[in-house]
């Protein structure tokens, strides 16, 4: 131990470095600046704005190279999230040349199924902590800091079983995901945007005065097979015919084959049945019965019955539905008070995006349904940064949202409380946009996503390496400040009369 002290004692007066704090070994090369706390979680409503997340998380960030370079051909696709953050960080001023100086590492390689080279960049990833360690760590063979990538899904499933892609593995390395798709807690992986163009807030028409706007709007795009999930089709149910809704959607009239699925096989009933809807939606020219032949999945699934019933009601036009460009969708959004969002085939969906983005522009504010989540980190984009029931509502129950006593208490919100959402989601809205020439001071989705990046990498480096080992502290992983609901208040018919009184819808 005295020699220990010596050495200590050389190394100030001789090259003036600072040595490690004993009771704060992080894991890390500790530079002098380092030596300081590390900052506060987030406030439990989270941060005020994109501006304050930025300031309050200033880091180093260290590029890793991967040996087969992500090139990705649709940079507006879901899965085009590395090209933004790859993009940004090719001039960001937070990031620096040397590894020793790094509180982060990013690993510059999309790893989601369609990318080139996915195979061999995990292999590298897999190993990028023996190179940390190699460069001074101060944490045995572990990383010094966090490791983020980017992938579509946080839980893409490599061919070899060997690669380490699930949480389990990964963290205990330092190893974290970007990506647009969670399915669950997932330590420090971070849901980043779908992001939208700046496109889409281009040349928007005025916002339609609050009293004279249509209550709901509901774009639900692709109706998926319910076989996978029937959130989008309960929703067109309850929807569709009802006056205060605008629903589009395009493809309904593909699902014709479980059209009879309450009805019996017996004597072709069934059989007849499907034929008939066929016609009935797509016309007389339409070759049904070799559609029907080849076949080769029974079309309906247990509990079906209702959903077969509900579109043998519902009107021809109502089924084939129709397509809605993003100019229309433009106007539409700014002419509603409200706009419904669902589930797609994943939690997460674009239009969860867009309408946080839209809202920002006094757009119609969106009403969430995605699912019953265990946590908002599961789909929702940000969440642990910033609370999103400041500009949206989020409903647990997707049957609720489709309700009477959901349009009744949103015909109840106030012109007052809508601008309050609109103030909010203006402070919020850089977050969920793609610029190519964006910078920290007017910063887009790839500067919000570094910040929140840098947040828990600094978290991290306060204390997570222990005895010479780097371990998962749950004290450390990052939290929702999204609450899990936060439906539009119930009202009473009295309350909801005296709000209509007024309105033309």
């Amino acid at each position: 131990r005295a020699t220990i002290h010596a050495m200590i004692a050389l190394c100030l007066a001789v090259v003036g470095c600072t040595p490690l704090a004993a009771d704060r070994t992080t894991g890390g090369w500790r530079r002098p600046a380092d030596a300081r706390p590390p900052p506060a979680p987030p406030p439990p409503a989270g941060f005020s704005s994109v501006h304050q997340l930025i300031s309050a998380s200033r880091c180093s960030i260290y590029v890793m190279q991967a040996k087969v370079p992500g090139i990705e051909r649709h940079k507006r696709s879901q899965y085009a999230s590395h090209h933004w953050v790859s993009h940004s960080l090719a001039s960001h001023p937070w990031r620096v040349d040397k590894l020793s100086e790094a509180d982060v590492v990013y690993f510059n390689a999309s790893l989601t199924l369609r990318s080139p080279g996915r195979y061999r960049n995990l292999g590298t990833l897999q190993k990028s902590h023996e190179r940390l360690a190699a460069n001074n760590s101060r944490c045995g063979d572990s990383p010094p800091a966090a490791i983020y990538s980017t992938s579509f899904s946080i839980n893409d499933r490599a061919l070899d079983s060997s690669m380490c892609t699930k949480v389990p593995c990964r963290a205990p390395l330092g190893i974290h995901y970007l990506a647009e798709l969670a399915v669950g807690p997932s330590g420090l992986d971070i849901v980043t945007p779908f992001v939208s163009s700046a496109s889409l807030l281009a040349d928007l028409p005025p916002p339609t005065p609050w009293s004279e706007r249509k209550l709901l709007l509901v774009v639900l795009g692709r109706i998926i097979n319910p076989a996978l999930s029937t959130v989008r089709w309960h929703a067109w149910l309850a929807l569709h015919s009802n006056p205060l809704a605008t629903v589009y959607q395009y493809n309904l009239k593909g699902l014709w084959m479980g059209a009879a699925c309450d009805l019996p096989t017996a004597n072709g009933t069934r059989r007849e049945a499907q034929l008939s809807e066929c016609r009935r939606v797509w016309g007389a020219e339409y070759d049904c019965e070799s559609q029907l032949n080849s076949a080769k999945k029974n079309p309906c699934r247990r509990g079906w019955s209702s959903l077969s019933r509900g579109f043998r009601a519902a009107s021809a036009e109502a089924i084939r539905g129709k397509y809605i460009g993003e100019a229309d969708f433009k106007e539409e959004a700014m002419r509603h008070k409200f706009c419904l969002v669902t589930r797609g085939d994943y939690p997460s969906t674009r239009k969860v995006t867009e309408h946080l983005l839209l809202v920002g522009s006094m757009g119609c504010i969106p009403i969430l349904a995605l699912g019953n989540l265990p946590s908002p980190l599961a789909t929702l984009p940000l969440s642990a940064a910033f609370n999103l029931c400041r500009i949206t509502y989020i409903v647990d129950n997707d049957r609720a949202a489709f309700g009477e006593a959901t349009l009744n208490a949103l015909t109840a919100v106030t012109e007052q409380e809508a601008r309050i959402r609109w103030a909010e989601a203006a402070t919020l809205q850089s977050a969920f946009v793609y610029r190519g020439n964006s910078s920290l001071k007017e910063p887009s989705a790839a500067e919000a996503v570094l910040a929140m990046l840098c947040h828990h990498a600094r978290t991290l480096r306060g204390g997570l390496c222990r005895q010479g080992r780097f371990v998962q502290d749950p004290a450390g992983a990052y939290r929702s400040v999204t609450p899990d609901t936060c439906p539009p208040p119930q009202v009473t018919e009295t309350e909801r009369r005296e709000a209509t009184h007024h309105s033309p819808h």
